[in-house]
C-alpha cells in the first residue's frame, strides 16, 4: 500500500485549494486560480515555548538540546551541576521564533547528573541529563 505525503489538490468551484502534509498534519498552504497563483507561506512556527529532552541521554561527551520559541525572545540556556552550581551558559541572546538546537560539550566535566534550564520571556523550564564519562 502506497502512502503519499506530497501535495493534495482539491478543486472547488472557480478556484483550487492547495494543501500540504507538513509532518504535523495536513494544512492549507494557498490557493490557485485561473488568473493568478497565490501561495501563502506556512512556516510551521511553534505555537508554544518548549524545551526538549537532550539527545542522546545519557551522553558522552556531547549532547544536543533542542527547544521551540513561539515568538522572538531573549533566551538564556544554562547548565547546572547536581549541587545547583552553574557550569556553563550555552545561550544568552535574543533569538527568532522557531525551532532551535545547541550542542553541549561536557568533555571537561565529571560524570553525573546535570540540569539545563531555559528562560525565554515568562517561560522557564528545567530538564535533567546524565553525563557518563
Amino acid at each position: 500500500m502506497k502512502t503519499f505525503t506530497a501535495f493534495l489538490i482539491i478543486a472547488m468551484l472557480s478556484f483550487t485549494r492547495l494543501f500540504a502534509d507538513t509532518g504535523f498534519g495536513v494544512s492549507e498552504v494557498g490557493t490557485l486560480s485561473s488568473m493568478s497563483t497565490n501561495i501563502k507561506s506556512n512556516e510551521n512556527l511553534p505555537l508554544n515555548y518548549f524545551l526538549n529532552q537532550n539527545y542522546p541521554n545519557p551522553f558522552n561527551p556531547s549532547t544536543e538540546i533542542a527547544f521551540s520559541l513561539a515568538k522572538a525572545s531573549f533566551v538564556t540556556l544554562e547548565v547546572f551541576d547536581a549541587l545547583g552550581q552553574k557550569v556553563q551558559v550555552l545561550i544568552n541572546r535574543k533569538m527568532n521564533a522557531g525551532r532551535h538546537a545547541v550542542k553541549f560539550n561536557a568533555g571537561n566535566l565529571a560524570s553525573g547528573v546535570y540540569y539545563y534550564k531555559i528562560t525565554a520571556d515568562k517561560f522557564q523550564q528545567v530538564k535533567k541529563m546524565l553525563l557518563i564519562q
